[in-house]
């Protein structure tokens, strides 16, 4: 899940589903690969 908080503090919008925060959505995937490891972030 993915919310802007200033613009969306209760967080109903997640806004990980949406195309134009791909790009963030996969720099956050990779980040928390490379320090947490697979275990922590399971592909659906």
């Amino acid at each position: 899940m993915l919310f802007d908080h200033e613009t969306d503090p209760l967080e109903l919008n997640n806004l990980a589903e949406k195309p134009a925060y791909q790009d963030t959505v996969n720099q956050l995937c990779a980040e928390l690969k490379e320090k947490w490891g697979e275990y922590f972030l399971k592909e659906k």
